[in-house]
């Protein structure tokens, strides 16, 4: 009987750990895609990365 419990606990660990490197990869992409704007946004001499990280910070300590 323990030995079911403990296979139900390790599908479910493995269902976490998916899901949490799913959620991972989703950042990453995310963050990926941020820096490549911010690259673009900086070319076109519209904001750069300073800028961007400033503002950045602004809005995040007025939350």
């Amino acid at each position: 009987m323990n030995q079911g419990r403990n296979l139900t606990v390790k599908k479910e660990r493995r269902k976490q750990n998916k899901a949490t490197d799913e959620l991972r990869e989703e950042v990453e992409m995310l963050d990926i895609m941020l820096s490549s704007l911010v690259d673009v946004l900086e070319e076109k001499r519209i904001v750069g990365h300073k800028e961007w990280e400033n503002r950045t910070k602004q809005r995040l300590s007025s939350k």
